[in-house]
């Protein structure tokens, strides 16, 4: 009776082992599924403050380049307002373009 006895004491040790095993495998799912969740929303977070980066240096670089075509644009026109004009050119070549051979 004693080989029975302890063969029913494994029996429930291994019992117990097993229940134990199962719930340390759902532990560690459930922490690693916490910790996957936790990963994804730094991934997120990181992301949204990556773009939002790169959308400001955007449009810092669009408003410059903005700035910088307009101060061009006036020079330029400043610089043709300035220039010489000669009405009696402008007129024969006019003149020309408009009615070829005459």
């Amino acid at each position: 009776m004693d080989s029975l006895d302890g063969l029913d004491r494994l029996l429930e040790a291994e019992k117990r082992a097993s229940g134990l095993l199962h719930d340390a495998e759902a532990e560690a799912g459930l922490l690693i599924g916490q910790a996957q969740e936790e990963a994804k929303k730094a991934e997120r977070k990181a992301l949204a403050e990556s773009r939002a980066a790169f959308e400001k240096e955007e449009s810092e670089t669009e408003a410059k380049a903005e700035a910088d075509l307009k101060a061009e644009l006036d020079a330029y026109g400043k610089g043709l307002e300035a220039g010489p004009r000669d009405s009696a050119a402008f007129g024969r070549l006019c003149a020309s373009i408009l009615f070829p051979g005459h």
